[in-house]
């Protein structure tokens, strides 16, 4: 049995970025940028007004007020799109609207609330200093300057930037290709008729929407019964065509546990098995080739825990998603409702709701802490980290990780 920082050590070596390909940008949202992602230009592409008003040289209202305004003759008006083609010069000014290209010769822009215009002159009130409402070329960016790097998720206004800058694709990284298979004579799709002794699979639907949020991408679903035979030709055709393999249940020790029988017979090398974690020890993870093989437990949290910790990460790190990104988001907060208490020698990870109060946040420990108990965890929004042999009063500090909120 090796320890969750060891395991997430040896699972990192065995994760590497999977290749690229070019999509459109409607279909690059939440996708991971491949490379980085460099403006092409300055941004903005030209100087430009950031109100309403009239660009004018800063100089000629340099002594402007209300008792003795500024006067200027209007020669040309500016809209955005539609730049003036007359230049600014001494006692000159262009009316300008928000978004226009500034006129040559004008280094500020006055808004119109500080002035009064009667036909072709407008008095200004007020000095206006080189510079005002103004937005100058490559003020968000200069050309070659770094605006998203590799291994961002892609957002919507990551897509608005990217098309800002005039692209109409962008590379990304593939989705992750998994097959999941659920072992176990006792369990059933959802919606068929039960035969004595079963129950409706649970694990398999969650898991389902977890891969599908996650980036991954589910090509084959399946039973298997507990047969090695069964098994291993459930997993033979599969195992070389996808980066994930998930197998659930079977990861123990018991009579009918016989996931590690087809592994052998398909040459999956073992990486660990056995982790000090609670809910979640039977898990195994290994390779084949470049197929990222995981053996989850059987138990529905246990399945889901040990997916969150391990596979999701994972299927990030495949993605190109940084180390620090990759993982669930850890958080400070208090413990209220219940004391805590983990008299086991693994390290435990409790069902829990974090809520935020006006000065810090909660952390609620959820009653349940059974691993096949799902309602505990379809109603938390986090795990906290209760070390081994460790008891933690109300008000202790603790940390938790966020669960993805689907």
């Amino acid at each position: 049995m090796i320890s969750y920082e060891d395991a997430l050590t040896l699972l990192t070596a065995h994760c590497t970025t999977l290749d690229s390909h070019e999509l459109p940008l409607p279909a690059c949202s939440h996708r991971v940028l491949a490379n980085d992602f460099r403006a092409p230009h300055d941004l903005p592409p030209t100087t430009t007004a950031a109100m309403d008003g009239y660009a004018l040289r800063a100089a000629d209202v340099a002594n402007a007020s209300h008792q003795h305004p500024a006067t200027l003759t209007l020669i040309d008006t500016a809209a955005a799109g539609h730049p003036s083609s007359l230049c600014v010069t001494p006692g000159t000014c262009i009316a300008i609207m928000t978004g226009a290209e500034l006129p040559p010769g004008a280094d500020a822009v006055v808004h119109l609330e500080a002035t009064q215009r009667n036909d072709t002159t407008v008095r200004v009130t007020t000095p206006v200093p080189p510079g005002t409402f103004i937005r100058p070329r490559g003020a968000e960016a200069r050309a070659g300057h770094l605006l998203l790097p590799a291994g961002h998720t892609l957002t919507p206004a990551s897509l608005g930037l990217a098309a800002r800058c005039g692209r109409a694709s962008l590379r990304v990284v593939r989705r992750p290709r998994v097959a999941c298979v659920l072992t176990g004579d006792e369990i059933a799709p959802p919606g068929a008729p039960l035969q004595p002794g079963q129950q409706y699979d649970a694990i398999g639907p969650a898991l389902s929407a977890a891969l599908s949020h996650d980036g991954g991408e589910l090509v084959k679903c399946s039973y298997a019964p507990d047969d090695p035979d069964s098994l291993t030709a459930q997993l033979a055709p599969v195992i070389d065509h996808v980066d994930v393999l998930l197998v659930v249940a079977g990861a123990s020790v018991g009579a009918h546990d016989y996931t590690r029988t087809a592994f052998q017979r398909l040459s999956v090398n073992q990486i660990f098995w056995q982790v000090a974690i609670k809910p979640g020890k039977p898990l195994w993870f290994g390779v084949h080739g470049s197929t990222l093989v995981f053996n989850l437990p059987g138990n529905p949290v246990s399945a889901l825990v040990t997916y969150y910790l391990f596979v999701r990460y994972a299927l990030r790190r495949l993605q190109g998603i940084p180390a620090s990104d990759a993982q669930l988001p850890q958080m400070p907060a208090m413990l209220v409702g219940s004391p805590l208490e983990n008299t086991d020698e693994r390290l435990e990870f409790v069902r829990a709701t974090l809520q935020h109060t006006p000065t810090h946040l909660t952390a609620r420990p959820l009653p349940a802490r059974c691993s096949s108990m799902l309602s505990s965890l379809a109603n938390a929004n986090a795990l906290i980290i209760c070390p081994p042999h460790t008891h933690l009063d109300v008000g202790s500090a603790v940390r938790a990780l966020l669960l993805p909120g689907y």
